[in-house]
């Protein structure tokens, strides 16, 4: 009866330290996918080790390894099985940390010979996967892409939109996108004020606003989605962003227009492309080699048309 008490006592605390490491670890998702996937990797990793070592008098190692994975799931399986398609984006950062988990149980059931190389191999393809693949190689990017459209790049068929599809995108001065982007190679963000991803990624849409402010005929500009109702207007928004030194243009829409539901946008950021006569010809995540090609490409069609 003791032991068994005992065995309870050691699962309730694998499974409470589990949870608290995710707790902890999984708010790095709204700032960068490429850390919070390392991070994810190696803490788990680590964890894992210590809690099989700890433990393993009183658990097998496969029992501890089973309950630290039920205690990193346990924030995120209600929400993925809710909301399974828009939890899709962080899919692969929550396959990093199972990798964490396995890559630990498996290391410690080698060789003591044999256990180092092992696990600076595990860490080596962390490495490879968070920063060779997913940042470098656009890949969460090309993710988000195909969650998004099902395809990994961003590109459709040109899409027409109604004439007052934009009315409701608004700046500080109370004017519509609708009125701006007539007859320009537009380029839009949507992005929120809780988005640590849309953050992060600001500097580089800064780079094109720079690039391309004095073109007559491409814009570069944002959309600010409000949730919060003390946020709904668009002066917040503009503030925030000067806040940071950014200058491109920003326009607000609630989280209730009918613009989002239409665009078929459920995360964020999302990144529209318009040709000169307000067609959607690109719909997905940042790529921009090949944001800057389709702005040259369409860019030359309206010289040589006139």
């Amino acid at each position: 009866m003791k032991t068994f008490l005992n065995n309870k006592k050691y699962i309730l605390f694998i499974f409470l330290q589990s949870f608290l490491v995710s707790f902890i670890a999984t708010p790095l998702r709204g700032y960068n996918f490429e850390w919070s996937s390392f991070a994810g990797f190696l803490v788990y990793c680590i964890y894992t080790w210590f809690a099989i070592h700890r433990y393993c008098n009183y658990l097998s190692p496969a029992r501890i390894v089973l309950i630290t994975l039920v205690g990193l799931s346990i924030l995120e399986l209600p929400v993925r099985i809710i909301y399974f398609n828009s939890t899709f984006f962080s899919l692969p950062d929550f396959l990093m940390r199972i990798a964490g988990v396995l890559c630990a149980y498996f290391c410690h059931s080698c060789q003591r010979s044999i256990q180092v190389a092992c696990l600076s191999i595990g860490f080596l393809v962390n490495i490879f996967m968070s920063f060779g693949i997913f940042h470098p190689m656009s890949g969460w990017d090309m993710w988000m892409n195909k969650v998004n459209t099902g395809h990994f790049i961003p590109t459709i068929s040109p899409t027409t939109l109604r004439q007052d599809f934009w009315k409701d995108a608004i700046n500080d001065q109370r004017i519509s996108l609708a009125e701006h982007h007539k007859g320009k190679v537009t380029l839009i963000e949507f992005w929120t004020e809780s988005c640590g991803v849309c953050w992060s990624g600001f500097p580089r849409l800064q780079q094109l606003h720079d690039k391309y402010c004095n073109h007559p005929q491409i814009l570069i500009s944002s959309v600010h989605v409000a949730y919060n109702k003390a946020n709904r207007n668009n002066v917040s928004a503009s503030h925030m962003l000067q806040q940071k030194n950014y200058t491109f243009p920003v326009y607000s829409i609630p989280a209730t227009s009918s613009i989002l539901k239409e665009l078929d946008i459920k995360s964020f950021p999302r990144f529209i492309l318009l040709d000169t006569q307000g067609r959607v010809v690109m719909n997905g995540g940042f790529n921009l080699q090949l944001i800057e090609e389709k702005i040259g490409e369409l860019t030359r069609d309206v010289q040589i048309s006139d």
